[in-house]
């Protein structure tokens, strides 16, 4: 398709690849539908140990986390500037009611990170939405955001990566 567009080009051609595999799957084999077979067993014991066992404990614990652990505790004992043997004291104590493998510590460190614990600074956010206190600020476009008073990002979202450069700063 000369002249054609990108997207069109792209789904053509991701129809004609995923016919061609089902075409020539090897479906009807002992050895192919064993192996199927034996895939869906594996999930399946999966869904049963694993996620209830392991995924749902650490979900529900890093959401107790973030609700209940402020971001100044998580700051004092873990953060940048806790003492070395204060922090690696509460990991190694806290470790023992979490789990073992990555895919349920994961979440628990998001919590973590998300409290405050990875960017070493303590904020407080203010959500400001009576017009006169915006435009006593000095915003003329929305959103904005202000640091100790001055307003730093205006008429936009700001990513995450881009808050934390200029928090930092």
């Amino acid at each position: 398709m000369p002249g054609g567009n990108p997207d069109q080009v792209r789904w053509i051609g991701a129809v004609v690849g995923i016919f061609l595999l089902i075409y020539f799957l090897p479906a009807g084999t002992a050895r192919f539908d064993n192996a199927v077979l034996e895939g869906i067993r594996l999930t399946h014991c999966y869904a049963q140990e694993h996620v209830i066992l392991c995924l749902l404990p650490a979900f529900l614990i890093a959401g107790a986390m973030a609700a209940y652990l402020s971001q100044g505790a998580v700051m004092h004992y873990l953060g940048p500037a806790a003492p070395k043997p204060v922090a690696f004291g509460m990991a190694s104590v806290s470790r023992m009611l979490l789990a073992v493998c990555s895919c349920t510590v994961l979440p628990l460190f998001g919590g973590i990170y998300r409290r405050g614990a990875g960017l070493g600074l303590t904020v407080e956010i203010e959500k400001v939405t009576d017009m006169n206190a915006i435009i006593d600020k000095g915003v003329m476009r929305t959103p904005a955001l202000g640091v100790d008073g001055e307003v730093i990002v205006e008429g936009k979202v700001a990513s995450a990566e881009e808050i934390q450069r200029l928090l930092k700063a």
